[in-house]
């Protein structure tokens, strides 16, 4: 249970009206990534497969088995990636529910995915041209 306080509540309030404008931001910055990147060699956008939903889309995430070349090479065009989600058994707090547990999806992901940057400073210029830094860098693999 969690009680927010007044002050959080007029904070969340205010997010409120400016949440359909995110969400229109940040699935138009998807979907541009999904139109460039999409059947190019190396590479592979997670997408949203269930047309019944339009998600909020809050990260863009690549499966790449280039993924530390690319990641190093779009850091030097001054391009942010990330890896946001850890497999949880190396979190102490997990480790007795873990403990000999095989984890193979998440070993087969692990090293191969990059989330690249979809967030509400972007433009659609800055979305292509992260898209086509990463079609120029993996064209060389």
């Amino acid at each position: 249970k969690y009680q927010m306080t007044d002050i959080s509540a007029a904070l969340l309030l205010d997010s409120m009206r400016e949440f359909k404008e995110i969400k229109k931001k940040r699935n138009k910055i998807h979907d541009l990534y999904v139109q460039k990147l999409n059947n190019q060699k190396n590479i592979e956008i997670l997408k949203n497969k269930d047309k019944k939903v339009k998600p909020v889309i809050w990260l863009t995430t690549v499966i790449t088995k280039y993924k530390d070349y690319l990641q190093k090479n779009l850091r030097k065009k001054l391009i942010e990636t990330n890896q946001v989600h850890f497999r949880n058994d190396r979190y102490s707090i997990f480790k007795e529910f873990c403990r000999n547990k095989k984890f193979p999806n998440m070993d087969l992901i692990e090293k191969k995915y990059l989330v690249i940057p979809t967030h509400t400073k972007m433009n659609n210029t800055d979305a292509i041209k992260v898209a086509e830094n990463i079609k120029n860098i993996l064209s060389k693999k």
